[in-house]
């Protein structure tokens, strides 16, 4: 769960060849409705591109996954959901890396 950083994830393992390659199932989703209200939504640490519009969004996501799904050479299942199920396991949060 990336929280709108499949904008910027998907895209590099479709181009890249790794989603299609690699991936057999892919869960996510693509946050569309809950950031409706936030258009225009601006990547500037990604080349400094911009989704203007819900309706552009839902295009470029359409896009996208017809890709994949179209493309006979391509193993990867996508499955769109949101399992937050991680959250509630009983398992303790790792501790962050040390960066230093």
């Amino acid at each position: 769960d990336i929280e709108m950083g499949e904008w910027l994830v998907f895209p590099d393992l479709l181009t890249s060849g790794v989603l299609c390659q690699t991936i057999d199932i892919l869960l996510g989703e693509f946050h569309l409705e809950s950031h409706k209200d936030d258009y225009p939504i601006r990547f500037a640490n990604r080349g400094n591109w911009t989704l203007e519009s819900y309706e552009q969004a839902t295009v470029l996501k359409d896009e996208m996954f017809g890709m994949v799904e179209r493309n006979p050479n391509c193993r990867t299942k996508l499955v769109v959901g949101d399992d937050e199920s991680y959250g509630q396991d009983g398992m303790p949060w790792p501790d962050p890396p040390n960066l230093q």
